[in-house]
């Protein structure tokens, strides 16, 4: 009883601090826009609050639960702003006078709804992050392949609240009553007969999590197994409807023209104090162009500030560049820490060459080696590459044929489940990066 009035107690205060956050955005937006006194503002916010506290609470926006994905979280809250936004509307302009019709013009609706919508979007993000970084640890049962295990340990080893045990099926078998507080994963199921398929069956709807190896990595490890996926994995699968969906690939071109466009007074800022660096100090030309494999496997050059000796160059020496590389100069390290090089890339943006999110773009002669050695590696060019990507905020930096197989799995994870909501969940990550000073 008393972690259920917690949770209630909770869920009020998030959501009276919502109202709040709103509270501030819309007086903020009243006086920016037209000087709105203070009185006439607080006489006519009750109407608002309502309106917003409600589209909240039938949503349940207040309700941070690991029970729901973090994009369906995201996608109520801002359902719930266009909800408040369209009551708003009618509420004004249909019922006239002493509604907010005289706080609430056009401009400082959208100013609000904005500013809130944000707000919304990336407390969403903190609040759910720190419940997963709660979450007791889960224990997996796996049943399959060796082979598969192996794989499965050595990716897992980077999840620090999954922990798995390679079982038989007579393991299970006999132990159907302890998977209670334990997962199971199945990799093919040898040995299994009837019988022991309708108690997995029962046991999924008694409250047991038992998947499938590829749903595993999909839902858990977010990223697809190229280990456990062969053509016909391609052919049944759902998901890569991104690819040829013309709508959606224009809404994207448009989300990343208008961030160019947002951010151009940081970015340029940025940039130049990267370009003055790199030529007091490095003594070099700035800006470093470089041939990168596109979409559909077409050459582009890409725009970076310079980061390595000139000579020192992956273009001329051939080689990855590594952890602590000694051809990075130190105004180099500096700027790759902060992703600042990475800054004239948005140039390509505007060109259409690049997305603001998509897959790394690689050299052609990488891509040619790694084609050669990596299986369905060539996939990744069905989309534009990106400034960021999944692979990035979800892996460390990769430097090896192993690395770029691991990235690759990411990436078909990107390509397979892309939404808006995945790409500001990319976003939000790689601003962490970027303010913490943890890049490469």
């Amino acid at each position: 009883m008393s972690t259920t009035t917690d949770k209630f107690g909770n869920n009020k205060l998030v959501l009276l601090v919502d109202l709040l956050v709103f509270s501030i955005c819309a007086l903020a937006a009243a006086r920016i826009a037209y000087s709105v006194p203070y009185e006439t503002f607080l006489d006519q916010m009750p109407v608002a609050l309502l309106v917003v506290g409600v589209s909240l609470y039938l949503l349940s926006v207040f309700e941070v639960s690991l029970d729901v994905t973090l994009s369906s979280l995201i996608s109520r809250a801002l359902i719930s702003v266009l909800l408040a936004l369209a009551i708003l509307l009618v509420v004004i302009y249909l019922l006239g006078p002493g509604t907010g019709r005289d706080v609430y013009g056009r401009g400082v609706l959208f100013l609000t709804m904005s500013g809130f919508s944000l707000y919304l979007i990336v407390t969403r993000y903190i609040l759910f992050q720190y419940q997963k970084s709660q979450k007791p640890f889960q224990s997996w049962i796996f049943v399959g392949e060796p082979a598969q295990f192996e794989e499965l340990k050595s990716d897992i080893k980077r999840y620090r609240r999954h922990r798995i045990e390679n079982r038989d099926i007579s393991w299970l078998r006999d132990n159907m009553d302890t998977l209670i507080n334990r997962g199971v994963v199945l990799g093919g199921m040898p040995g299994t007969d009837s019988k022991m398929a309708k108690q997995l069956i029962n046991a999924k709807f008694s409250g047991v999590k038992v998947t499938n190896l590829d749903q595993f990595y999909e839902n858990v490890l977010e990223r697809v197994p190229l280990f456990n996926i062969n053509e016909d994995w391609f052919f049944r699968s759902s998901g890569f409807g991104y690819v040829n969906d013309s709508i959606r690939q224009r809404v994207k071109k448009t989300m990343d023209i208008g961030l160019v466009i947002l951010s151009a007074p940081v970015s340029i800022s940025l940039f130049l104090l990267g370009a003055v660096l790199v030529i007091v100090f490095d003594k070099q030309n700035p800006i470093f162009v470089q041939e990168r494999i596109g979409q559909h496997g077409r050459t582009f050059n890409i725009y970076k500030l310079r980061t390595m000796t000139q000579r020192g160059s992956e273009s001329e020496s051939g080689e990855w560049t590594q952890t602590g590389d000694s051809r990075v100069t130190s105004v180099g390290k500096f700027l790759r820490q902060y992703r600042i090089d990475e800054i004239p890339q948005l140039f390509n943006v505007l060109t259409g060459s690049m997305s603001i999110v998509g897959p790394r773009p690689e050299q052609p002669a990488y891509t040619e080696l790694l084609s050669q050695k990596i299986a369905y590696y060539d996939i990744r060019h069905a989309i534009k590459p990106g400034i960021t990507g999944w692979a990035q905020v979800r892996f460390p930096y990769g430097a090896s044929v192993d690395d770029a197989r691991s990235k690759l799995e990411y990436d078909l994870y990107y390509i397979k489940n892309y939404s808006l909501l995945l790409d500001i969940s990319i976003l939000i990550k790689t601003f962490y990066t970027v303010f913490s000073g943890s890049g490469r």
